[in-house]
């Protein structure tokens, strides 16, 4: 079996606010995404990609994480929608911080992967980035910085 990755565009040339960086999921990129899942074969994992997260993480020094309502305009509802169609892990970038937890959505355990970053300029991160890997439908996620 494969994986099937999913595209989900989160940038926008222009946004009804004044802090574009928090990206949007239109209507025209989510019915994309939600096609592209809905090609997907059984046993198969699938992972999602967008640039900006589709939820808000606050990391703290220990494994615990807590989430909010998506900074990201319509990211909730894609998460949702994408986890429903049988989505398996979330990848994202923009904050430039590594992290991998495990969240309940749509009644389902998905992955919520954080890429990390390879830039070095004012990050308080080190070089990093995250090893997928992919059995079936089982999903492994490892962390690797330089």
């Amino acid at each position: 079996p494969g994986c099937t990755i999913v595209e989900l565009n989160t940038t926008a040339r222009a946004q009804a606010t004044t802090n574009w960086s928090q990206g949007v999921v239109g209507g025209k990129a989510l019915g994309h995404a939600v096609r592209q899942a809905e090609t997907a074969r059984p046993g198969e994992g699938m992972i999602v990609a967008s640039h900006h997260p589709l939820f808000d993480i606050r990391l703290s020094a220990t494994s615990d994480a807590s989430y909010k309502e998506s900074s990201t305009r319509g990211g909730s509802d894609a998460l949702e929608r994408l986890a429903a169609a049988g989505a398996s892990a979330f990848l994202s970038g923009h904050v430039h911080e590594p992290y991998h937890h495990r969240k309940e959505v749509a009644g389902r355990e998905v992955h919520l992967v954080g890429a990390g970053t390879l830039s070095t300029r004012v990050r308080s991160h080190p070089v990093s980035f995250n090893q997928i890997d992919v059995g079936g439908t089982h999903i492994s996620v490892s962390h690797r910085t330089s």
